[in-house]
């Protein structure tokens, strides 16, 4: 019985010193380092991975700073003006006017001629001159005239004549053409113009233009829609 107890006493003691000196597979020293070296290689890469940009924050290198276009310059506004009273014999003075200034315009009304018909010498600023040119026409014969003066422009105007006749008025006129005698339908409407200016500083020299036509008149408006 005793041989039994120290049999088995010796083996247990045994037995702990082979546990000690070969240690099982959870605790291999192998193991357990490669498992480390592991752990601290996913560790770099999460750190590459925290440092590595993002294709959002990378610039290209030769990319140029952009910089904002200057707003566009609104298109100038149209000023559209009604010019009214100008008679036939100013008819193409006033579109050379309107054309050297590249306006457009269109007859909104008037200008169709119906007799009888003046034949007229007008825009006479003085008394001086309207003598010179009467002496001129009483030299040449002539002694049916008239002189009146208009009392709100403040000018002269030797009328030379009122005839029934388009043609004799015609004739009349070509006569005195070197004295500015114009010829003008009695029964024709004046012409009134709706001009289309570019600016408002065109429609402004329109304006002042407009002042050496006698008779007529300017007023701004709205343009109506094409």
């Amino acid at each position: 019985m005793r041989l039994l107890c120290l049999t088995l006493l010796l083996a247990n003691v045994a037995f702990f010193v082979f546990a000690r000196l070969y240690p099982g597979d959870a605790e291999r020293p192998g193991q357990r380092v490669a498992q480390i070296d592991l752990h601290a290689e996913g560790m770099e890469i999460n750190q590459l991975r925290r440092l590595r940009p993002t294709e959002a924050t990378i610039a290209p290198i030769d990319a140029e700073p952009q910089t904002p276009s200057p707003p566009s310059a609104p298109a100038p506004v149209a000023t559209c003006l009604e010019w009214a009273g100008i008679t036939l014999q100013d008819l193409d003075r006033s579109r050379v006017l309107l054309e050297s200034m590249d306006a457009t315009y269109e007859v909104v009304s008037g200008g169709d001629p119906t007799g009888p018909y003046w034949v007229r010498i007008r825009g006479l600023d003085t008394r001086a001159e309207v003598d010179t040119i009467v002496a001129q026409l009483r030299a040449a014969g002539e002694g049916d005239f008239a002189v009146s003066r208009d009392a709100a422009q403040g000018d002269y105007t030797i009328s030379l004549g009122l005839f029934r006749s388009e043609a004799n008025a015609q004739r009349v006129q070509e006569r005195f053409a070197d004295f500015a005698a114009v010829l003008t339908p009695e029964g024709a409407e004046p012409i009134v113009y709706l001009v289309r200016a570019g600016s408002v500083a065109v429609a402004e020299q329109i304006s002042a233009a407009a002042s050496a036509f006698p008779d007529t008149t300017t007023t701004a408006l709205t343009c109506p829609q094409p």
